[in-house]
Order: structure tokens, then sequence, then C-alpha cells
């Protein structure tokens, strides 16, 4: 990825709110487009590939099928795309289960804006 060009992020959270809140937060920042959104990990593997997305965004706790095993499925189906999990949750033992799925950070939904859009942790 060029060093210029925008992050391209695929969101995947089960609340459309919120989901629409982070869309237009990363919009705000100029240099990360939302090429993609799913409400759960079924709808996120139908849709990513098409995307073609920089990296993902995945909330944790979803229903149809969680954060932590769609986390392990982009990982066997496209091994160097970074996921980023989103979570309401800061405990070691859900960072530790993330971080084995194949995360590549965790990020708790408290967090300052600037943790979440910081490019140089996210990828």
């Amino acid at each position: 990825m060029a060093a210029n060009s925008k992050l391209r992020v695929f969101l995947v959270e089960d609340h459309h709110l919120m989901r629409q809140g982070l869309a237009a937060l990363l919009h705000q920042q100029g240099d990360m487009e939302v090429v993609g959104q799913a409400a759960n990990g079924v709808e996120a593997l139908a849709r990513l590939e098409a995307a073609h997305p920089h990296i993902v965004l995945v909330d944790l706790t979803m229903p149809v099928m969680n954060g932590l095993e769609l986390t392990r499925r982009i990982k066997e189906r496209f091994p160097k795309l970074p996921v980023l999990i989103l979570s309401m949750y800061g405990d070691p033992v859900g960072v530790t289960r993330a971080l084995r799925a194949g995360a590549s950070g965790y990020i708790v939904k408290e967090s300052m804006v600037e943790e979440l859009t910081d490019r140089k942790s996210v990828v």
C-alpha cells in the first residue's frame, strides 16, 4: 500500500448505529475509506473478497458468527489481511483469545478516536 493512498477498511459490527458511526468517523479522517460493511461474520465472509480491504475492523460479540470465529476464517482465506478486534471488554483473557485467533490488534470501544485511526497502529 502506498504511503499516500487511502486505507481501505471493511467494518463488521452487528449494531447498525455503531457501524454507521464508525463509518462516518473513518470517513472524516480523509485518509481512510470504508469499502464494505456487514452486520455479522457470515455476511462479512460473503462480501469481503469483492471489497479488497487493507484491514478488517471486527466487533468481538455478534450473533450468527462471533468475532473470534470470523477472525479465524478470515486468516484462513486471507492470511496477510490484518484484522483489528473492537470490543467493549478489555480483559486480558479476551485479548489473548483474539490474538490467538489471528487478530493483529485489539481496541476497546471506550478508547480514544486517535487510537482507532492511527494508521501506524493498525497496519
